[in-house]
């Protein structure tokens, strides 16, 4: 479900009109997975506590080497290894956005 629901909003973002391709390629800096532990919402049923988020990021690498296999590597503007993305996802642009919002 993690693959399917990243891929289509990945289609979306990339297909916006209203951003710039400066915008687009950068949105690997700022894409960011929170844990829904506040209660609003459900989180995802394989990754239901922090227990579960280095499978998370084992997974985020799996589809996003799926993603290249597959050629979205130009269309979704990859340009960094897998692993720094997923790791970005799941650290390095939370704590961007904690900073800018709450720092």
């Amino acid at each position: 479900m993690i693959r399917h629901n990243l891929k289509m909003m990945l289609h979306n973002l990339h297909r916006n009109s209203q951003l710039t391709e400066d915008e687009k390629a950068r949105i690997w800096e700022v894409l960011c997975i929170g844990s829904d532990f506040e209660g609003y919402i459900d989180p995802a049923a394989d990754y239901a506590t922090v227990m579960e988020f280095e499978k998370l990021e084992e997974d985020l690498i799996e589809i996003l080497e799926g993603f290249i296999a597959e050629g979205y590597q130009a269309e979704f503007h990859i340009h960094q290894s897998p692993q720094t993305i997923a790791h970005n996802m799941m650290m390095d642009n939370v704590m961007r956005f904690l900073s800018r919002g709450f720092g």
